[in-house]
């Protein structure tokens, strides 16, 4: 837009040269009367002043002529100047006006310096021409700027305090989203409860309803606090607020990407680094990378958490591929050391495994150590099944897990309350194979409780003898077996 449609269209005072003029020469003057115009018009008070003879009668200067308060008096040449049309004059030359008294050489024509009309009165007629007229009107404008600052600095200001509002409210959400990261805890509701607009916009409190999620609680709760949040929340723009679930999103990887960016400096500080990786499945079976780098900086050492990466293929290629494309643009893998991996040979083939692969096109100094994470893991599940009775509970879990598919969702909502409770005691995937964590997450979700009455289900279901035979099983020797896995006597 431009600038004139907001300001209006101009005037006959040019508030533009109002302001600019600060920068045009000082008139040519005696010493003794203003020289700038942040000076205020000279007006001395004197007990004698000269005289020159006017015609028959000697006339002088009379103070009484201060009633017009752009007058200046010069002692040095007893002439008068107009304080206004000196500083405040539209013309940027000052060799425009060589030929106005009242601002070049003085005028001292005392006797014409009297009267009500402006043949009379000298004076007058100068306070009364156009000309003086606009350079009164640039002095009030120049004046109203020096208190209130140019229209245009005054929306320039306006348009910083809007500034500093968005970016406040920006940084609130990205703290209330970090906030929730790091408690691990969940962003929003699911389904169309989030989209809820807040309650009672005109009413001193802020609330978004009671299934908005954690990320529209804590955003009311901050607003019923802050004045620029809760403004923003009432009356902003709704393309404006940012809280729809893909702006969080956004933020976050915002937030995300910061964060690698910042490891990525200290990898390039610390120089040498090695490379950890582990493939797993998340909660909806989709096979995914999880990468982490390990580094020396500033004299402590760093195992940093990089990104998990969807895997379209679970070969070595595909895996290497992942791994080399997550840093390749940021870090010299000349300067990579060492890399670690569980013992599944599609990452330890010393021939066509992961980590030959890296090994061989980018890191010729990357390592391959077997991690001892995972090599802990073993030992242990290798500790625990040579006990007979935990690992027929083992087994037995397995099964579990496999039949749980196998059951109708209103009786598996009363199965196992026992089980439950026993396995929420030994949830522990750092000493038993992820098994258990599957197995106790079965009986989790599916709210298992009741054990007689899951005989008395298997007893009814004869026509599913994997059911019967499994729960069958579930005797004091499967109790047994825990016990002996938490090392109880």
């Amino acid at each position: 837009m431009e600038l004139e449609n907001i300001l209006g269209t101009k005037t006959d005072v040019n508030f533009t040269n109002a302001t600019s003029n600060a920068c045009i020469s000082i008139p040519s003057g005696p010493e003794d009367i203003s020289r700038s115009r942040n000076c205020k018009p000279v007006q001395p008070i004197l007990e004698r002043v000269p005289k020159h003879k006017d015609g028959d009668r000697f006339r002088s200067f009379n103070s009484k002529l201060y009633h017009f308060k752009w007058l200046e008096y010069s002692v040095s040449q007893d002439s008068v100047f107009c304080y206004y049309c000196r500083h405040f004059s539209e013309n940027g030359s000052i060799s425009d006006y060589k030929c106005d008294t009242f601002i070049v050489t003085g005028y001292r024509q005392w006797k014409k310096c009297y009267g009500k009309s402006e043949k009379e009165n000298r004076l007058l007629k100068h306070q009364l021409s156009f000309s003086h007229c606009k350079a009164v009107a640039n002095y009030e404008a120049y004046n109203s700027t020096l208190e209130k600052g140019s229209v245009i600095s005054q929306i320039s200001k306006e348009h910083a305090m809007l500034i500093k509002e968005n970016r406040h409210y920006l940084v609130t959400l990205c703290e209330i989203l970090l906030t929730i990261a790091q408690q691990k805890i969940g962003v929003r509701e699911s389904g169309s409860l989030f989209r809820a607009s807040a309650i009672d916009i005109e009413s001193e409190s802020i609330d978004y309803g009671s299934h908005s999620g954690n990320f529209l609680s804590l955003l009311a709760l901050v607003g019923n606090h802050d004045e620029v949040i809760a403004r923003r929340i009432r009356h902003g723009p709704g393309n404006a607020k940012y809280t729809h679930h893909s702006v969080q999103n956004a933020l976050l990887d915002i937030m995300a990407d910061e964060v690698k960016n910042k490891i990525f400096e200290e990898m390039q500080a610390a120089e040498y680094f090695a490379i950890l990786a582990d493939e797993t499945k998340d909660l909806s079976k989709k096979e995914q990378l999880s990468i982490a780098v390990r580094y020396l900086y500033d004299g402590n050492i760093h195992e940093e958490f990089l990104c998990i990466e969807e895997l379209e293929t679970l070969d070595a290629e595909g895996l290497s591929s992942k791994i080399i494309n997550v840093m390749k643009d940021r870090v010299n893998f000349q300067n990579c050391i060492g890399q670690a991996y569980d013992g599944a040979s599609v990452v330890s083939g010393k021939h066509a495994g992961v980590n030959a692969i890296i090994k061989d096109r980018v890191a010729p100094l990357a390592n391959y150590i077997h991690c001892f994470n995972h090599r802990l893991n073993l030992v242990l599940v290798d500790v625990a099944t040579s006990i007979q009775c935990v690992r027929d509970c083992l087994s037995l879990l397995q099964k579990l897990y496999v039949f749980s598919p196998e059951l109708d969702y209103s009786d598996a909502l009363e199965l196992l309350e026992v089980l439950q409770e026993r396995l929420n005691d030994c949830r522990t995937d750092t000493t038993m194979q992820n098994l258990w964590s599957q197995a106790a997450n079965v009986c989790h979700d599916l709210g298992m409780h009741d054990f007689g009455r899951k005989l008395r289900y298997a007893e009814r279901n004869r026509e599913t003898p994997t059911a019967c035979e499994t729960i069958s099983k579930l005797s004091e020797k499967f109790y047994s077996g825990l016990s002996c896995a938490k090392g109880e006597t």
